[in-house]
């Protein structure tokens, strides 16, 4: 992995709490963050600075390798969302995630969900080892 620390955004421990919402899209609403970065404390892992932004569904596992946004230092960034939700039909329609049927669900380790890419990578992992 090639990005440093990690923080979470409106969550607690891990538990859930009632999302932030905003009332209207515009620049003078929605979240607005001041992130400090400090090239010195970095470790000599990765050429680049900067940080790796990533939104999504506190149910949903972040992946900054493949979803999120990378923010150069000494910039404004303004980023608008469109959220769209997909729910899956249960047993007995499949899909490419669960194998229906079987007790083992590799990817079922926890309560967070895995989407797209993640869910790729984890199945192929899984597959080589």
């Amino acid at each position: 992995m090639r990005y440093g620390n990690c923080f979470t955004f409106d969550g607690v421990n891990g538990n859930f709490i009632d999302p932030l919402n905003s009332k209207s899209v515009d620049l003078n609403n929605g979240l607005e963050m001041i992130l400090k970065v400090d090239p010195v404390q970095y470790l000599p892992i990765s050429h680049t600075v900067g940080m790796r932004i990533v939104i999504h569904d506190p149910s949903n596992e972040p992946n900054p390798e493949y979803r999120g946004i990378t923010i150069a230092p000494g910039f404004e960034t303004h980023v608008s969302l469109k959220q769209k939700e997909i729910h899956r039909l249960p047993f007995p329609y499949k899909d490419k995630c669960v194998l229906y049927g079987s007790e083992e669900q590799p990817l079922a380790r926890s309560r967070k969900q895995y989407t797209g890419n993640l869910n790729s990578r984890s199945t192929s992992q899984h597959v080589i080892v």
